[in-house]
């Protein structure tokens, strides 16, 4: 993949339209909709200032500077709910191109994790103690960071992965 094809996806996504009922009343997303669109025009081809952009914390993710004492109350807490995926857990990693301020290695094997990770691996766990799902459909799938963690997981390996969202936010989960 690469930003241009995301770029042209993005510019193809607009000239359909999303319908009378988002265009005339879309609350504050049209603002942030369109200070996306001024970002998204501005990217050049490196994907890691796409990743950072989307990170900061401005409509997506709830990114912070994580502390090793928060890192390992959240894997406690983690491994006390869902002890039958720990092991899954503990095979995860941020990526590597994340936001540097927000991550820190796992106590346990070294691997670098975020907040945001283990809450998506936590909301996963929930989800996957319950059912098997064969299809998802993410509504305000953002960036992409929780579709990743599932399509890259084999906890719960599905057919389909469906983000429902607005064109700008495809366009970085497509990048």
């Amino acid at each position: 993949m690469t930003i241009a094809l995301a770029k042209e996806n993005f510019a193809y996504s607009k000239t359909i339209g999303l319908g009378p009922w988002f265009e005339q009343d879309y609350g504050r997303w049209k603002e942030v909709s369109e200070e996306m669109a001024v970002a998204i025009n501005g990217f050049g081809e490196d994907s890691n200032t796409v990743l950072r952009y989307a990170q900061n914390g401005l409509h997506f993710d709830h990114r912070r500077k994580t502390d090793p004492k928060g890192l390992r109350d959240w894997m406690a807490i983690i491994a006390y709910e869902f002890p039958w995926f720990f092991d899954k857990l503990l095979e995860k990693e941020d990526d590597a191109d994340s936001e540097p301020d927000t991550i820190v290695k796992n106590h346990i094997n070294g691997k670098p994790l975020s907040n945001i990770l283990l809450w998506h691996a936590r909301c996963l766990f929930s989800i996957c103690s319950h059912i098997t799902p064969r299809t998802v459909l993410e509504i305000g799938g953002g960036y992409g960071a929780f579709a990743r963690l599932w399509l890259t997981s084999n906890i719960a390996p599905c057919d389909r992965y469906y983000i429902v969202d607005i064109p700008e936010s495809l366009f970085f989960a497509e990048a």
